[in-house]
C-alpha cells in the first residue's frame, strides 16, 4: 500500500544531497528542508487543508488521531533519508527486479488520490514494470476518493475485505 515511483535521476540527486549534508552536519541531523522536499508537497493539492497531514486520509478523525499521537511527531535524520533513498534506488535497479521470484504474488493497493503514488499513475507504472520484468501474479487495486493511508480511510472495511480475499485466494 502507498506505492510510489520516482525517476532514478531524482532519487540519485536526493541521495547525493542527503549524503553530503550528513557528512557536513552529521548523520543524526534533522533537516526541515528535507522534510518539506520529501513530504511537504503532498498536502498541497488538497483543499481545504486543516493540517500538514491531510494527504494521509480523507477521514478527518484518523488524521486528527495521527496528528495528536506523539509517536507520529518525529523528523527523519539524514541517515534515515539516506537509507530510505537507497532502498528506493535498489528497487529501481534491474538486477534487484530480476532477483524477485516470478512466482511471487504481489498486490499493489493504493488510493486514487494518494500523492505518493502520483494519484494512481505511479502505481500503474510500478504495476506495468513488475509485469514487464516477469511477474506472473501481479494485482492492482486503486480506491477512488482515497489517499495514502488506505487502511485508515472511510472505506477501510472494504479495503480490509479486499486484502483478505486476495490473500485467501493464494493460500
Amino acid at each position: 500500500t502507498g506505492t510510489g515511483e520516482k525517476p532514478y535521476a531524482l532519487l540519485l540527486a536526493g541521495l547525493a544531497i542527503v549524503s553530503f549534508t550528513g557528512k557536513i552536519k552529521g548523520k543524526m541531523y534533522r533537516s526541515v528542508l528535507f522534510e518539506d522536499l520529501m513530504l511537504g508537497r503532498f498536502g498541497k493539492s488538497f483543499r481545504p487543508v486543516k493540517t500538514a497531514s491531510d494527504w494521509l486520509s480523507c477521514d478527518e478523525e484518523k488524521v486528527s488521531e495521527y496528528v495528536k499521537d506523539s509517536m507520529c511527531r518525529f523528523h527523519f535524520t539524514c541517515s534515515a533519508y539516506e537509507d530510505f533513498l537507497n532502498i528506493l534506488i535498489d528497487l529501481k535497479k534491474r538486477i534487484v527486479r530480476k532477483k524477485c521470484p516470478s512466482d511471487l504474488s504481489v498486490l499493489l493497493a493504493s488510493g486514487c488520490d494518494d500523492p505518493v503514488g502520483d494519484k494512481g499513475k505511479g502505481v500503474e507504472r510500478v504495476y506495468r514494470q513488475m509485469k514487464k520484468y516477469g511477474g506472473k501474479d501481479i494485482s492492482m487495486i486503486l480506491y477512488p476518493n482515497c489517499r495514502h493511508e488506505i487502511l485508515n480511510e472511510k472505506n477501510r472495511i472494504q479495503v480490509y475485505n479486499d486484502l483478505a480475499q486476495w490473500i485467501l485466494k493464494r493460500i
